[in-house]
């Protein structure tokens, strides 16, 4: 089975070229919408610049291929000018999207595969040499059998084990194997999902600690002109802030905002409280954040 827990790593899988041709490209190819595409939820991208191409059906067999293995698996079509190394383009495109799994790449006309968790230099291998003369969608196709025989367990038995154990043993193994599948599939598009929303509230929050920051860092940190009580609000709205970054820094779930919002709407009012001082107004009064955006103030 696929492992659930990913190392950092990636492992190269393959040096190998397609025998090929195709025009040049006529534009760089770009990793970055190849990463933001695979992140998104698609398992297949193909530039439009790149030589070797797939047609519409071809993409949405491997797709479908992809997405009945239930496995985390990732391809991408681009042009030689996404970068004069293939292996540093694998590796550049998995940084970039930032999942844990399997990826296999055509730049220009070189096949490159690797997985964040152990090797599958085998697997490459092997689907390169039975079907390089089919083409890029061929390979690719037998790459994704060869993934989900090796990692879901979905390899045929020899002879010799088909003919031995009883009926019974068999039913349940498969009873077994249909199961564990199933309980791949849900982890697996689980954590993917997991992943890209905490990347989302990871920007919105990151947009919001770095507003704070602006706003807080129009005051004299040192407070050599603010009387006591300004003192005492500058401080804690630089507690809230430096609170804040750290959180930043350890999220780990979407569900982490919350302990980072509480902070800066409570640094928020610190500076209300700062900026009302200064003016000569009355102090404002401390009232829920703004639903719909919490920088418009306390």
């Amino acid at each position: 089975m696929f492992a659930t827990t990913l190392s950092r790593s990636l492992a190269i899988a393959a040096a190998l070229v397609l025998g090929l041709t195709a025009p040049n490209a006529l534009a760089a190819g770009s990793v970055d919408e190849a990463a933001a595409q695979l992140r998104s939820g698609a398992s297949v991208y193909v530039d439009p610049a790149a030589e070797v191409s797939l047609t519409t059906t071809e993409t949405a067999a491997l797709t479908d291929q992809i997405d009945a293995t239930g496995l985390p698996l990732f391809l991408a079509v681009l042009p030689s000018s996404a970068g004069a190394d293939p292996d540093a383009v694998l590796v550049e495109l998995k940084d970039a999207v930032g999942i844990g799994g399997v990826y296999a790449v055509v730049v220009g006309n070189s096949f490159r595969a690797g997985s964040t968790s152990g090797s599958v230099s085998g697997l490459a291998t092997s689907a390169f040499r039975s079907q390089r003369d089919n083409g890029a969608a061929a390979v690719f196709s037998e790459f994704v059998s060869l993934a989900d025989a090796e990692f879901n367990g979905t390899s045929e038995p020899s002879a010799a084990d088909s003919g031995s154990g009883s009926g019974e043993s068999t039913f349940l193994l498969v009873l077994f194997a249909g199961a564990m599948v199933v309980l791949v599939v849900v982890v697996v598009r689980k954590r993917r999902r997991q992943a890209l929303q905490l990347a989302q509230v990871r920007r919105a929050i990151d947009e919001d600690v770095t507003e704070y920051g602006e706003r807080l860092a129009r005051f004299d940190v040192a407070g050599s002109a603010l009387d006591e009580a300004s003192r005492e609000d500058l401080k804690r709205a630089l507690d809230d802030y430096e609170s804040a970054k750290f959180s930043v820094l350890t999220m780990r779930a979407p569900g982490d905002a919350a302990a980072i919002t509480a902070s800066l709407e409570d640094g928020r009012f610190a500076i209300a409280c700062l900026e009302a001082r200064a003016d000569g107004r009355p102090l404002p009064e401390r009232r829920a954040p703004c639903f719909v955006d919490p920088r418009h103030g306390p």
